[in-house]
């Protein structure tokens, strides 16, 4: 079925191979006959698959596209889920002002009974005011959402790790390193448990905690950390070469 297709697309992009995933849900979308509603999901996984490897042009044009389509059955759910990927597309740009807004439409329009697209929209909130350097603003975002995903999603790791990462962040660019060191730990601990050791998603834990020691003046550990995400680094160049 194409929701098991569109499942597995799904799976590709949240283990970070963002490039087999622009080619499998490309090939669903060129050699599948799609109603709205599958041509809909196909696209904004899609649009998500171009902006996490930063071809943002396209990854606009397939989420307005899909937003058309939401846009014509007047389903406020749909409606809110591709404003708030709009928004992401955005702030994947630096075009932080123009994202907030469409971040914050979409928390507006969304059905309050749909906690984990709140969460969502709080989190990338979150990012984007950290992003900005509006810590304070970021942290309460933040914060927001990982009380619902702990509450009512405890199960979803990948989202929990992203936040704890998020707020390692917040916290080392107020300075608080001991908060920021707590928040790197459980990312670290949470991606030990999903991923292989060699997932290009510990490239930014390994380099958020060797800042911290550097900021720390433990140095030798502020080494470590930097070597194993220098050499994760090179491993992926190595395959996008291949």
């Amino acid at each position: 079925s194409i929701e098991i297709d569109v499942n597995f697309g799904c799976f590709l992009l949240e283990m970070g191979y963002y490039k087999k995933a622009i080619v499998y849900f490309e090939n669903l979308s060129d050699h599948l006959i799609l109603n709205d509603n599958d041509k809909h999901h196909v696209l904004s996984n899609l649009s998500q698959a171009y902006n996490s490897n930063k071809q943002y042009d396209l990854a606009l044009k397939c989420q307005i596209e899909a937003l058309n389509i939401s846009n014509n059955s007047n389903d406020l759910n749909f409606i809110s889920k591709d404003l708030y990927k709009i928004g992401m597309i955005y702030t994947s740009q630096k075009k932080y002002e123009l994202g907030l807004d469409y971040l914050k439409k979409s928390l507006e329009i969304v059905d309050k009974t749909n906690i984990r697209l709140i969460a969502e929209i709080h989190r990338s909130i979150a990012k984007t005011y950290c992003k900005q350097g509006k810590y304070f603003y970021a942290f309460e975002h933040a914060q927001q959402s990982l009380e619902i995903f702990n509450n009512y999603f405890s199960s979803d790791l990948f989202k929990i790790c992203d936040i704890h990462l998020e707020m390692g962040y917040i916290y080392y660019s107020i300075k608080d390193y001991s908060m920021a060191l707590e928040h790197a730990n459980k990312t670290f601990l949470i991606q030990k448990q999903i991923f292989t050791e060699y997932n290009p998603r510990f490239i930014c834990t390994y380099r958020l905690i060797g800042n911290i020691y550097f900021s720390t003046n433990q140095y030798d550990l502020c080494i470590e950390y930097n070597m194993k995400s220098l050499l994760l680094e090179q491993e992926q160049e190595i395959k996008t070469t291949d």
